[in-house]
């Protein structure tokens, strides 16, 4: 487990490093997903490296997840051809097909068919039978497609997952300023589909959950979704309206912690570790990043 929870923090320093070379403007901006390290890091060490992400705009968490290599994400960005799509794709597309990162979209809601027609390839056409998981927001799932693909997926017996990025905000808004709740839960079940609901701060908590839910998916070619509800501690992409940071706000010399609450996963991994030991990994990381900074 000790091993998981340094991962996540590498996955926040990282995500820090990138901000602030957007500062200096070293490329163009990312949509960062500055709360989202540990359900990546979470699913990234569930999942193998034959299992597929489907991603959207704001990929970054799960490509660092895979991608250890911080230089190539910034090779990446820079559009150099070292980086882990040789600088094709910069950051609202980024794959890595040498991770199976092999699509992401910067089109709301574009990203489940063709997780669904991942799912179709990865199960009927191949003896491996492995799990396509489609990354999403709360925003997507009002588009036509959500529900299209959930239809489609349930009838022809797949195994594919969405998991739902619940940050109660999107497309500048939060969900009570466009729509009516959504209930996830009454929808798969009325579908009799495998769900899993992850409240804020109840990460850590629910990784066996997690495990079981792609096991079963996995096992029986069957559709299920997860819904976790997080923060994202940055704005859209760089300043936006209605959002009450920005990267411009958040500075890797305040340490990894942001938010000295439940919602941030690295708060909740200072009292899993001990005051000693966060710090002792802190400084590491810190160090780390700005001999990273030094080098850019």
């Amino acid at each position: 487990m000790k091993k998981l929870y340094k991962k996540i923090l590498k996955n926040r320093v990282h995500q820090l490093i990138l901000n602030e070379m957007m500062k200096k403007k070293s490329f163009n901006p990312v949509h960062l997903a500055l709360g989202h390290e540990g359900f990546a890091e979470i699913i990234n060490s569930i999942l193998n490296l034959k299992d597929e992400f489907i991603l959207t705009h704001r990929n970054i968490a799960f490509n660092l997840a895979r991608e250890n290599n911080i230089k190539k994400i910034i090779s990446e960005l820079k559009y150099l051809p070292n980086g882990v799509s040789r600088g094709e794709m910069g950051s609202m597309n980024m794959i890595n097909k040498n991770k199976n990162i092999n699509y992401s979209s910067s089109i709301l809601g574009n990203n489940f068919p063709v997780g669904l027609g991942a799912s179709i390839a990865n199960s009927k056409l191949s003896k491996e039978n492995n799990v396509t998981i489609v990354v999403t927001g709360d925003g997507a799932i009002e588009e036509g497609s959500f529900y299209e693909t959930l239809i489609l997926a349930n009838s022809l017996d797949v195994p594919l997952s969405i998991a739902i990025i619940n940050d109660n905000f999107a497309m500048a808004s939060k969900i009570s300023e466009r729509r009516k709740p959504i209930n996830l839960e009454k929808i798969a079940r009325s579908m009799n589909l495998k769900y899993l609901y992850i409240g804020h701060g109840e990460l850590l908590k629910k990784i066996q959950s997690i495990k079981s839910i792609f096991s079963y998916t996995k096992k029986n070619n069957k559709l299920s979704i997860i819904e976790i509800n997080l923060e994202t501690f940055n704005g859209h992409c760089g300043p936006s309206p209605g959002w009450p940071d920005d990267p411009k706000k958040i500075f890797i010399d305040n340490g990894l912690i942001i938010k000295n609450n439940s919602n941030d996963i690295i708060f909740l991994l200072k009292k899993k570790l001990g005051t000693k030991e966060f710090n002792k990994l802190e400084k590491i990381n810190l160090n780390y990043a700005k001999r990273i900074l030094k080098l850019y």
